[in-house]
């Protein structure tokens, strides 16, 4: 577990005692979470990497370390519409007590995932429904829809949906808004399917630019490579070894 909080919280749930992150209140709100960044009455947070964060970072007026900092900023510059500059596999949340504003917002694939509970005039969410459950969050009831769940669907199952009648994912690309107690969800990014017209010599240009950016976008970091002996880890252990030399694989 990366993420736990509760927003608008009620006096039985404490989430302090449900592990060892650093814990942040404001207000009626509070979250445990790796990486928190806070301004005046706004709270955010973030897990994962921020693929486009030096970008941001330039554009924004701030550290590109701090994954945090630059939500914060984002949210600062583009309020609700934040979600949608955001790159990479960057689960993100934000609190503005002053708004009486939460935004969850899962990152464009559903690299990670987002669980949440809305119940008695709070909301409680995290990366894992265990933690809901422990916190007392969210009591875990099996009904009907979730036995079609675990035995017809499962190990799939209906986005959006999980076993328990009052627990629900978050889909990828979308943003749980929740301003003075009503919610909506906001779909910031989705995958069209387009007719391809490029002829072979396009295809691996496009294709070939597109990996190479990614590599450009990771080279930050110290890069290593999981070798399956399969098309896709050689050619982008190929392009890696050819940008950077040397690699761990």
């Amino acid at each position: 577990m990366k993420l736990i909080g509760i927003y608008h919280r009620v006096p039985y749930i404490d989430l302090r005692d449900t592990s060892d992150m650093p814990y942040v209140a404001k207000g009626k709100n509070a979250l445990l979470a790796q990486e928190c960044a806070s301004e005046g009455g706004i709270l955010a947070c973030v897990v994962g990497r921020i693929r486009n964060a030096r970008a941001l970072a330039m554009e924004l007026g701030v550290s590109p370390s701090g994954g945090a900092e630059i939500v914060l900023a984002a949210y600062r510059r583009w309020g609700e519409g934040y979600p949608g500059k955001i790159e990479g596999n960057a689960l993100s949340v934000l609190m503005d007590c002053e708004e009486d504003l939460l935004i969850l917002a899962r990152d464009r694939m559903g690299e990670q995932p987002l669980f949440y509970c809305a119940l008695n005039g709070y909301i409680a969410f995290s990366d894992h429904p265990d933690a809901l459950i422990e916190a007392g969050a969210c009591r875990p009831v099996v009904d009907a829809q979730g036995l079609n769940e675990l035995f017809a669907l499962g190990p799939a199952r209906t986005p959006g949906r999980t076993p328990y009648r009052d627990m629900a994912e978050l889909e990828p690309g979308t943003a749980l808004v929740v301003r003075n107690g009503k919610s909506q969800k906001q779909i910031y990014f989705h995958l069209e399917a387009r007719e391809h017209t490029h002829d072979a010599h396009k295809t691996v240009e496009t294709v070939r630019g597109l990996l190479e950016q990614a590599m450009e976008e990771i080279c930050a970091c110290k890069p290593a490579c999981m070798l399956s002996g399969g098309l896709d880890s050689t050619t982008l252990a190929a392009l890696l070894t050819r940008k950077i030399g040397k690699i761990e694989s």
